[in-house]
């Protein structure tokens, strides 16, 4: 069975679908999301709503 969930695709300006996914493992701590069709997908069932902060604030820092 299907386990529903959303999906929040993330991409980057001047960065591959790839390359994003590995800044994301990279940062601290890690963030593992897969690419799919080009894009990163973030399995929202995977992320407790109190790591949030945590995301945006490596989203911020990955920038290129």
């Amino acid at each position: 069975s299907v386990l529903p969930t959303r999906l929040l695709a993330l991409s980057w300006e001047g960065l591959s679908a790839d390359e994003l996914a590995a800044r994301l493992r990279a940062s601290d701590p890690p963030i593992v999301a897969r690419v799919e069709e080009g894009r990163v997908l973030l399995d929202l069932r995977t992320v407790f709503g109190s790591q949030d902060p945590m995301i945006a604030a490596a989203l911020s820092r990955i920038a290129p």
